[in-house]
């Protein structure tokens, strides 16, 4: 998660800006974040009216102390001119000052472990700890613990029912927004440090997915990546298939056509894959099925080999393209889970 990144980092008091809830027309979901301090903003909520009206509230509880430390408003979204529909968003602005709260570090701990619990932001007079799990654990408080209210919501949420982000109100003015922090599922292993793997990998770091990069040639890494991004030296990178999580993302693109089969042949071994994609033509995808035939792979599971990588229509052969294409692409596996079958 960026904003945990960022806000670990940010070393100067800053206001947390969340989508509470999105009515109409509006450019984000519920739960997308951006962070504001006195000169800069880190993230987007969307841009236009709605993001300068958030950035001017949020830089008004930065500069004036009287301002509370957690405010609630609702802005309306305007539209282009001709158009008849618009739309409302609620928003949750929090002031955060130095240092690092100590549940942004649970909260990365947790999700860096795979854990799913929820954050909880209350407004009003509601009691409510910042995180919440399945039980107590720490100064993780469980649902059971939540006011009756909010512990059907909860359960729900931390099920994996439902809106990743809720807001949940009471007439008496109460309101807590609740939002489910999990392990990102869109992780991606990336095997090759060439141009078109760096390329990929600053497209990447722009989209909420984890990256993981393996290469054999420690010196082809980049001195600095985005904070997504793992980077990983291995001798053997073909070793490295293994250490992925179920229903990962893998892209071959190395600078060896023998490592593009071991790696290849060991991700066929697994067989659990959300995405499996190999740069090349179509003449080295027959090449290469051919050998791990006689090596024992079952030819049926080439099936769900994609090489060439990329979605169609994009022709150009510039490692930024070939980027743009394939990133495309996982984007698509990661939506339609019909394109995975």
């Amino acid at each position: 998660m960026d904003w945990l990144d960022t806000l670990k980092e940010m070393g100067e008091p800053c206001v947390l800006v969340t989508v509470a809830s999105a009515d109409g027309s509006v450019p984000r979901e519920a739960g997308a974040k951006m962070l504001v301090t006195a000169r800069r903003t880190h993230g987007t909520i969307g841009g236009g009216r709605l993001e300068l009206k958030s950035v001017e509230t949020a830089r008004r509880m930065l500069s004036d102390p009287d301002q509370p430390a957690i405010l609630f408003c609702r802005i309306s979204v305007d539209t282009a001119p001709g158009q008849s529909s618009g739309g409302e968003a609620g928003l949750v602005l929090e002031r955060i000052n130095p240092p690092t709260p100590e549940w942004v570090t649970e909260l990365e701990r947790r999700i860096a472990a795979g854990e799913t619990l929820l954050l909880a932001t209350a407004m009003g007079g509601a009691a409510v700890g910042r995180l919440v799990s399945r039980r107590d654990a720490g100064c993780v408080a469980s649902v059971d613990a939540l006011p009756g209210w909010l512990r059907e919501p909860a359960r729900d949420m931390l099920e994996g029912g439902g809106a990743a982000a809720k807001l949940a109100a009471r007439r008496d003015g109460d309101a807590v927004l609740l939002e489910r922090m999990a392990p990102s599922a869109f992780q991606v292993m990336l095997f090759g440090a060439g141009h078109v793997g760096q390329a990929l990998v600053r497209v990447l770091a722009e989209l909420p997915c984890r990256i993981v990069w393996v290469d054999d040639r420690e010196s082809q890494f980049p001195e600095s990546v985005p904070a997504s991004v793992t980077r990983r030296f291995s001798p053997r990178p073909e070793a490295e298939v293994d250490a992925a999580p179920r229903s990962g993302y893998f892209l071959v693109m190395t600078h060896s056509h023998a490592l593009d089969e071991r790696i290849c042949e060991r991700i066929f071994l697994r067989d659990d894959f959300a995405y499996f994609g190999l740069i090349g033509s179509k003449a080295k995808r027959a090449q290469l099925e051919r050998r791990l035939a006689d090596r024992g792979v079952d030819p049926k599971k080439f099936a769900r080999l994609i090489c060439p990588v990329g979605i169609e229509g994009i022709k150009g052969k510039e490692p930024g393209s070939i980027a743009v294409a394939v990133a495309a692409q996982l984007l698509q596996a990661r939506d339609a889970p019909a394109l995975r079958s």
